[in-house]
């Protein structure tokens, strides 16, 4: 991960050095001339990209013990081992814009669908570089993104064997109702996405990131029936949460991992 952070950040500096000694700091936000007539200055695109991502872990076990609030209750139990590191399939939807060559943004949606899942909505900010193949473009652009959202972690389900379960003033009726631990997180990825112009409206894109979290917060059992959830906090006996051994204040990750994506963009160009 350090060494794909260097590379990003001397990517940002290296462009942003070479664009104020061609054109002076003050000249340096302003509207940069045309590459070629065949690539415009600005554009605004939205894609979808999917791909595999990796999230890192902490190896151990998680000890779960939960007996429902209802008048006959269930009890539910399970040790669920803890690898050092997981990998999922994921789905990301951006919506991107601003300049083909200079500052650009985009905003973004990743999910990780799978037992270990994570939602994040993020920000980044990059520089866009384009490079000529032919009659098209390629254009680099290295980046740093903020994000932040939710990873869970399943535990298993707990069996109704007597009529209802109840969690806090919700009754679930199902014969089996899944539990997850969850945990909120804040996200800071550096970034390489890269976008060729198949077409003046259709783009293919691709994206390399590694996430690397500042910590995660708040960690609570959600209990998902077919009616809707309920959440219980953790820092009591029941349920009781721990991971080797002790008391669990948040997400035994590290939450963070490399996403590899890749898709296609719709691509309205502004001259």
């Amino acid at each position: 991960m350090n060494t794909f952070l260097r590379i990003v950040t001397i990517s940002c500096v290296l462009a942003f050095s070479q664009s104020v000694m061609a054109n002076g700091f003050d000249d340096f936000f302003k509207p940069k001339k045309k590459a070629s007539s065949s690539l415009p200055d600005r554009y605004r695109s939205l894609g979808i990209k999917f791909g595999p991502r990796t999230l890192n872990t902490d190896p151990g076990t998680i000890v779960t013990s939960f007996l429902d609030e209802s008048p006959a209750p269930d009890f539910f139990s399970a040790n669920t081992v803890v690898e050092d590191s997981y990998n999922s399939f994921g789905l990301q939807i951006d919506y991107s814009w601003r300049r083909y060559s200079g500052l650009s943004h985009s905003l973004f949606i990743d999910l990780s669908l799978g037992e270990n899942f994570g939602g994040l909505f993020e920000y980044s900010i990059g520089w866009s570089i384009p490079v000529a193949l032919g009659s098209k473009f390629l254009i680099v652009r290295p980046n740093i993104g903020l994000g932040f959202g939710n990873y869970g972690f399943g535990l298993g389900s707990i069996e109704n064997t007597t009529g209802y379960i109840q969690v806090g003033e919700s009754i679930f009726e199902e014969a089996e109702l899944p539990i997850t631990l969850k945990s909120q997180i804040l996200v800071f990825s550096p970034q390489v996405d890269l976008r060729y112009t198949l077409s003046p409206n259709f783009h293919i894109t691709g994206q390399i990131s590694y996430d690397s979290a500042s910590g995660n917060s708040n960690p609570k059992l959600v209990f998902e029936g077919e009616g809707g959830t309920a959440e219980k906090e953790i820092d009591t006996d029941n349920p009781s949460v721990t991971f080797n051994g002790e008391k669990i204040t948040s997400l035994p990750y590290k939450a963070g991992g490399l996403r590899l994506s890749i898709g296609a963009a719709y691509t309205w160009n502004i001259d």
